[in-house]
């Protein structure tokens, strides 16, 4: 415990290991990433709705609006985010044991967490209600309130991907 008398006095610090949060970090930037939604080259991503819209468009448009177009934001990315950590990380936790023992790869663990993240996905467009369809949407194309759920593409084409960042 920290006197009266101590404070002012001259302190040394001595670094062991200089460096090392960057040096983690760099390490942890090149480890492979589980990416989630419509990954770019996936099965999904070359999807096209009959009028030929790309789904990524869609997709894009959906999740982050658009104002020109009057279309509100419906961020079903982020609303995924933490019920998927939440669902893979249990996952995660339980196959460090085997990593650590060299019987498994971080690619392998996250190929184990790609399909529960893709559900939870899923889950969250098919469950998202706000802001809701607009009423002349509802009348004239979709005869529903639900905003991200109509031919059932969207969520068939969300899909995951194991790669190494750029």
């Amino acid at each position: 415990m920290l006197k009266k008398s101590d404070v002012g006095m001259p302190v040394s610090i001595k670094r062991t290991n200089p460096g090392w949060l960057k040096r983690l970090t760099k390490s942890m930037e090149s480890q492979e990433q589980l990416a989630v939604g419509i990954p770019v080259n996936s099965e999904g991503s070359s999807a096209k709705y009959e009028d030929g819209t790309s789904i990524l468009l869609v997709a894009t448009v959906n999740n982050f609006g658009s104002p020109s177009r009057n279309i509100p934001a419906r961020p079903f990315i982020s609303l995924s985010s933490e019920p998927m950590i939440e669902k893979t990380a249990p996952i995660a936790e339980s196959l460090i044991p085997v990593l650590n023992q060299g019987k498994a790869s971080i690619a392998d663990i996250l190929q184990q967490m790609g399909p529960p993240a893709v559900d939870v996905m899923q889950q969250t467009i098919n469950d998202l209600k706000e802001p809701p369809n607009a009423a002349s949407t509802i009348i004239k194309k979709k005869g529903s309130a639900n905003p991200l759920v109509n031919t059932k593409l969207l969520v068939q084409s969300i899909n995951f991907a194991v790669r190494k960042p750029k």
